[in-house]
């Protein structure tokens, strides 16, 4: 029993002398608790039922937020147990066994345990109105705010992070038994030689850079390209580590070569310190800066998701009807649609319509594939858009007239010629531009897959689409109908069920006058403020947790940077004191702090903002596919007004860490 108090007494005295490292800890595990209680809560609440798309999309967040979470408890805590390195020493060095250090951190650990997650669901219970509202109103939901208290989620926070907790206690204990009690006591007084330039590791890094930069350069088919997007993060990342490790003692070298910059009191002092700590800082102002790399892409991307929903549907239209079959006969559907909207006593303003079908082939080494079964990884994708030259001529007033085995083509690739091998047929090509001559909603598949409109002659048309389907087979493209419906006092549910009714009766009518022909057909309606309202679904929680996950990376960022402050705060108070006994004001030291924080602070950030810039041309592609090539500009302005906001943030963290640095260490050692 007495050895449970000292140990108590123990743990507490260590945990309120190392107040300055083991608070950070603290708050982080408050706000990891919080995050990940919240984003549990929100999945498992009775609205979310409502939603299903987004709570698809929110529940593989929680498992991101957990990985994160655990990520960044364990960066935390090792900076802490590095900090009281000396102290367990001390003990060890003093006479306690090391099953008593064990005995001692297992009181620390369930102190901060209780204190962190009691600590952290309070805070998420006091955010979780908040965090509740806001996706509401991301998700344009019309449902009132009632935030319910989740016990559930609350047991399943507590018993997830006490896995976390024992698994950290574990590391603690194992680092203890396996240290030397003389080398940790030394361990922070050990001096640092002059760290090597390493030009192998630093090109090596340039060349992954520039390897990822080049995917992202160069993407221009999503389909084709989307599966070396993991190969370019990882390289880029890689490249970052390397490129820091080398290029930033490179970077101090130069500074000190330069006599008129580096023989001056403030940039001497920062400069040779840096350089002699830079091989141990490098890789954690490289993970500064692939973390903020990730706040700027992850945000950027998500906010132009949801920025652009208003431009991917078009609310000038009511209603929008997609009709299939298989003999491509829609006589007397336009008769079925308005003789419905009449019994139901609504009045058609507007009535817009095409025939058409479409199909997709594999493209590789200039040969057309459309065996579905061999498609292969490297294959470039084309999407093709099949008119009768009828239906051009009625949508666009155009007179065409093509002969038998002849194409027009819109939006052709740069490899045709005059002349293309399609489904068995050499077919002769007229090419007539790039733009599409009547609208279409190819601009997504745009972004896929190359896409062109190819328009015929009606038999050619009926022999392309025969030889689409025998290619295919069950998977062959259908006839489509697709019409857009503006009708005067908006539309509501008793619309869509006449509609539905009289396209029933069309379509039993269409079957029986083909009583030979597949029976494969279809149709759907969609109400514009339906879609509306399912694309903010979607895009809103991508939002959600977009923001989410950037400020659980933001917060990570801000931890490395506090603790690596803090750290360097504490080994330069010394060295700060001599030269200060010697001669230097106040003033240069400040001077001189600031030029060294400077430095750390804002390589990481330009570097960040280097790798966003590189990854705009394979995000803006994604974003453009996902919501539409209608705003081109769209993903720029919101990743540069991400960047000017994250700066905004990263200059006051800065303000912050560096008032935290000076204090420590300008504040005099204790006699």
């Amino acid at each position: 029993m007495k050895r449970k108090i000292l140990y108590g007494r123990l743990a507490v005295r260590s945990l309120r002398r190392n107040s300055r490292c083991t608070l950070p800890y603290l708050l982080t595990v408050m706000f990891t608790v919080s995050a990940f209680y919240n984003i549990l809560a929100i999945v498992n609440s009775p609205m979310m039922e409502s939603h299903v798309s987004a709570k698809s999309l929110l529940v593989p967040g929680t498992v991101i937020v957990g990985f994160f979470s655990v990520i960044i408890l364990l960066y935390a805590n090792r900076f802490t147990q590095k900090q009281r390195q000396p102290e367990i020493a001390a003990y060890s060095i003093l006479g306690m066994e090391k099953r008593h250090i064990a005995g001692m951190m297992l009181v620390e650990t369930v102190i901060l345990f209780v204190l962190g997650v009691l600590g952290g669901l309070l805070l998420g219970l006091l955010l979780g109105q908040l965090l509740y509202w806001l996706l509401l109103r991301l998700l344009v939901s019309p449902e009132g705010i009632v935030w319910n208290f989740d016990p559930a989620s609350m047991q399943q926070t507590v018993f997830f992070y006490a896995w976390v907790f024992l698994a950290i206690l574990l590391l603690n204990i194992v680092r203890v038994h396996m240290g030397s009690p003389i080398a940790l006591l030394q361990a922070g007084r050990a001096g640092e030689k002059e760290p090597r330039s390493h030009w192998v590791l630093g090109i090596l890094g340039v060349l992954m850079s520039g390897a990822g930069y080049g995917i992202s350069f160069t993407t221009r088919d999503l389909v084709h390209d989307l599966a070396l997007l993991i190969p370019a993060v990882v390289l880029v990342i890689l490249g970052t580590y390397l490129m820091f490790a080398s290029f930033s003692i490179v970077f101090l070298k130069a500074l000190r070569r330069k006599k008129s910059f580096y023989y001056r009191p403030g940039p001497f002092t920062a400069v040779s310190g840096l350089l002699y700590r830079m091989k141990q800082n490098a890789l954690g102002l490289a993970s500064i800066c692939i973390l903020s790399t990730m706040v700027l892409v992850t945000v950027s991307t998500t906010v132009s998701l949801y920025a652009g929903v208003d431009a991917l549907v078009d609310t000038s239209k009511d209603l929008m009807i997609t009709i299939r079959n298989t003999n491509g006969d829609f006589a007397g559907v336009e008769d079925a649609i308005r003789g419905s909207l009449e019994k139901e006593g609504k009045t058609l303003e507007k009535m817009d319509y095409r025939e058409d079908f479409s199909f997709s082939v594999a493209y590789r080494d200039g040969q057309y594939i459309t065996d579905v079964d061999a498609g292969q990884p490297g294959d470039r994708y084309i999407a093709f858009w099949v008119v009768k030259e009828s239906e051009l001529n009625r949508l666009t007033g155009e007179e065409i007239s093509l002969p038998d085995g002849t194409m027009q083509v819109y939006h052709p690739m740069e490899e045709w010629g005059d002349t293309l091998d399609l489904l068995g047929r050499k077919w002769t090509l007229r090419k007539m531009g790039e733009d599409f001559p009547m609208e279409r909603d190819t601009y997504v598949m745009e972004s896929y897959a190359h896409c062109a409109m190819l328009v015929v002659n009606e038999a050619d048309y009926r022999a392309l689409y025969q030889a689409q389907a025998q290619a295919y087979a069950e998977n062959s493209s259908l006839y489509e109908y697709n019409a857009s419906l503006v009708l005067s006092g908006g539309t509501g549910q008793k619309t869509v069920d006449a509609l539905r009714q009289g396209l029933n009766q069309w379509m039993n009518e269409n079957a029986q006058r083909y009583p030979d022909e597949e029976e494969r057909f279809g149709y759907s309606i969609s109400s514009t403020s339906e879609t509306r309202e399912n694309m903010f679904s979607v895009f809103g929680a991508f939002l959600f947790l977009g923001l989410f996950l950037g400020t659980l990376f933001l917060l990570a960022a801000v931890l490395i940077l506090y603790y690596k402050q803090l750290s360097e705060g504490m080994a330069d108070r010394e060295r700060f004191m001599i030269l200060q006994k010697v001669g230097m004001g106040k003033s240069e030291v400040r001077k001189t702090i600031h030029t060294q924080v400077r430095i750390v602070f804002f390589l990481p950030l330009g570097v960040a903002i280097l790798h966003t810039l590189a990854a705009y041309p394979m995000m803006n592609l994604i974003v453009k596919a996902m919501v539409g090539g209608r705003i081109d500009s769209l993903y720029f302005w919101c990743m540069l007004i991400t960047s000017l906001l994250f700066a905004m943030i990263y200059t006051i963290v800065y303000a912050i860490t560096t008032h935290t640095y000076t204090r420590l260490v300008s504040r005099r050692q204790p006699m």
